[in-house]
């Protein structure tokens, strides 16, 4: 799922996500990429509101779901071909005050 940065900053393929308590008292959504490298993704004045917005990531994944629909192949105009689409959703993390 593509998630963009609560700072609007960066745009990240996220494998997994987790709540971090962090140094100045705030709860960061890490994610960690697949070079191993960890992006905040946004940060929360409590535990709760951090939850609540990966509660809306995983509520958002259960609704992008793959989707089949019938083309007409243009090579032979009487055969329907199958094919697959995936909407591409980008998921925005919300500011604190929005949570």
């Amino acid at each position: 799922m593509w998630i963009r940065s609560q700072n609007k900053e960066e745009i990240v393929k996220c494998y997994g996500a987790s709540i971090v308590h962090n140094n100045n008292d705030m709860f960061s959504l890490l994610s960690v990429l697949t070079n191993n490298y960890t992006i905040a993704l946004g940060e929360y004045s409590t535990k709760e509101k951090a939850l609540k917005v990966l509660d809306k990531i995983v509520a958002q994944m259960e609704t992008c779901t793959e989707t089949r629909t019938q083309i007409k192949p243009y090579s032979n105009g009487s055969d329907w071909d199958t094919c697959e689409r995936v909407a591409t959703v980008v998921f925005q993390m919300p500011q604190d005050d929005e949570v």
